[in-house]
């Protein structure tokens, strides 16, 4: 683990390190949502994946989808097209025990637990940080399988892009950064497509009772985003930084339409009072606006504050005290709009604070900390995070660590009368909580191309909440067991590059000893590129996942995806961009009775004036 100003000095020699091959060293990326302080990836405490702008580019993603679901640990689940609901599991947990944040904001419902992914272009990220592990006693509620932490885009100059492609899909991106010390900057971004029918007849055939309205018609989707951060010096040490993100989302369905809006809005304060001390001051705002059109109709709207206070106490060249303060309230109304009844209107509140030591001593990095959460609906909760990380030398370390972490029940789990009684939330339940060992070993080649890494974790689930009361109410009655296996691997050679990595995991509910949902028990990625001169490159993405169990007992078969993408430079900022996605023309289901694209084809002119 690096001491205060080494993380500082590596972070400046970063920014202006080369791109190009003559680079003799490649340095690790600085991630900060790891240990929320500045941290070299290989000195993390924790697994970390970075997916950097550059990468983002390299592929032509068209959709986040597209970039988590070739990561370590990190399975997808989507429900049709773009627009399609999509499920995020980090580590075989479900995907409202994975926090989210944009810019260090909370960023998913607090009426479901769940982070609107279609809302997200991939235009207006700079980058993603993905730890894999829990994060409780560092970020409170919903970290049981680890954090995923979107940076918007912060473009240098002038940027734009245009893009078209199958199923009459046209996008358009515009960005703009200003200033030195003082920084503006801006990015929009639009995107529509016709998109294919997102069910298939299977659903009718789902669980007995299953609402079945399939129409074979095209769902299409139109989104319209804009973020923007605006930072500036205040006086000596001290800086502000504004950011804001805001969506709007149409997307149709077989039983009508629905109009999602997603705004996130910060503003963080730093400053160092002493050369021992530093400390940050962020307030946020997010909101989740949710409206249904159809024979159901109904609108959902939440809203969520947030205080945290952070300081870094630097103990001595090589020891760090951070102790912090968090404070949020969460509140949501659901409203029939056929009748403009209010379903509920209610609110939740919870207030943490949390210490947390960093330390090296030799060869051995440490790290000790507890946070104690009061929230409004269950009362107390504690949490705890011990690792230690031992350099072996010749460029390999050894990692053990043990953490617990929570879910406190989202909105809907408390307040919701339900139907008729039925599946109504429980205003008495817990909060799910988690037990997880972890032991790595990782390994990086002096010049930074090879990099391999082996994690061996174990995660156990109490308390999961579940509809199986009387009527179908929530009540905590489950327990699940995750565990798993990650083998990651990268290289390069001259103009080559190569990553990969398999995850083997079995998550099951030990309840009845049944797999989870939607979780396969083997993925594997690899991913070939090769750069063709600067700023050139082509890249070939091999994706295979295995079989899953979905809803109604049903088993979806696994697939295995070829795509291929490029990006060639035309002048020094111009640059034209293509992808082909499921080469192979394969059919297959992500999601039970929902259709996914055939064999696809997008082509774009990409203009980066300052990067």
């Amino acid at each position: 683990m690096q001491q205060r100003p080494i993380y500082l000095a590596t972070a400046a020699l970063m920014a202006g390190l080369p791109t190009t091959e003559s680079a003799a060293v490649e340095l690790p990326p600085i991630v900060v949502t790891a240990e929320r302080l500045p941290t070299p990836v290989d000195e993390a405490l924790a697994p970390v994946t970075v997916i950097s702008r550059a990468e983002i580019e390299a592929m032509s993603a068209q959709s986040v989808t597209d970039l988590l679901r070739l990561q370590p640990g990190v399975n997808v689940a989507v429900s049709g097209g773009l627009g399609g609901n999509t499920s995020v599991f980090l580590r075989g947990t479900n995907s409202d025990q994975v926090l989210v944040l944009i810019d260090g904001i909370r960023a998913s419902s607090a009426a479901s637990g769940l982070f609107a992914w279609r809302q997200l272009s991939p235009a207006q990220i700079e980058r993603i940080e993905i730890v894999r592990g829990p994060r409780a006693m560092l970020y409170g509620s919903d970290a049981i399988g680890g954090v995923i932490q979107i940076f918007t885009r912060r473009p240098q100059g002038l940027t734009a892009s245009m893009k078209a492609g199958s199923y009459d899909t046209q996008r358009a991106a515009v960005g703009v950064g200003l200033g030195d010390t003082t920084r503006l900057e801006l990015n929009v971004s639009y995107t529509h497509t016709d998109g294919f029918s997102a069910m298939n007849p299977s659903i009718c055939k789902g669980p007995p009772n299953t609402f079945c309205s399939y129409d074979p018609d095209n769902d299409g989707y139109v989104n319209r985003s804009i973020n923007g951060q605006f930072s500036t010096p205040l006086w000596d040490g001290a800086n502000l930084r504004l950011s804001g993100w805001y969506a709007n989302g149409d997307v149709e369905f077989d039983q009508g339409t629905q109009d999602t809006v997603n705004g996130i809005l910060g503003a963080r304060l730093s400053d160092s009072l002493a050369p021992f001390w530093d400390y940050s001051l962020t307030l946020g705002y997010s909101e989740d606006n949710f409206k249904i059109t159809s024979a159901f109709p109904s609108k959902i709207d939440t809203e969520r504050m947030t205080l945290d206070w952070q300081n870094n106490l630097y103990l001595s060249e090589t020891q760090t005290l951070m102790v912090g303060l968090n404070w949020r309230r969460a509140a949501g109304k659901n409203v029939d709009t056929a009748t403009s009844e209010v379903v509920f209107d209610e609110s939740i509140h919870n207030t943490g604070v949390y210490a947390n030591w960093l330390a090296t001593f030799g060869r051995s990095d440490l790290q000790l900390g507890a946070r104690y959460d009061h929230h409004s609906a269950f009362g107390g909760h504690v949490t705890g995070q011990l690792a230690w990380g031992f350099r072996l030398g010749a460029g390999y370390r050894v990692l053990a660590s043990f953490g617990t972490a929570y879910r406190a029940p989202d909105l809907n789990q408390l307040f919701h009368p339900g139907f008729g009684g039925f599946f109504a939330g429980n205003p008495n339940l817990e909060p799910e909580r988690s037990r997880s060992a972890e032991l790595g070993l990782r390994y990086r080649q002096p010049d930074g191309r090879r990099r391999v890494e082996a994690n061996l974790f174990y995660t156990k689930i109490y308390d999961l909440i579940a509809f199986q009361g009387e009527k179908n109410q929530a009540v905590n009655v489950d327990k699940a067991s995750i565990p798993g296996l990650e083998l990651v691997y990268a290289d390069g050679v001259g103009r080559w590059s190569l990553q990969s990595s398999l995850t083997l995991q079995r998550p099951r509910d030990l309840t009845d000893d049944t797999r989870l949902l939607r979780r396969p028990k083997v993925k594997f990625s690899l991913v070939l590129g090769r750069t063709l001169g600067t700023g050139s490159i082509i890249r070939a993405e091999l994706l295979s996942v295995g079989d899953r169990a979905d809803i109604g007992n049903e088993t979806l078969g696994g697939y295995t995806l070829f795509n291929l993408s490029g990006q060639f430079q035309l002048a020094q900022a111009w640059f034209v961009e293509g992808r082909i996605e499921n080469i192979t023309d394969k059919n297959y289901e992500s999601t039970f009775g929902f259709n996914t694209p055939g064999r696809t084809f997008f082509l774009g002119i990409r203009y980066n004036g300052g990067g």
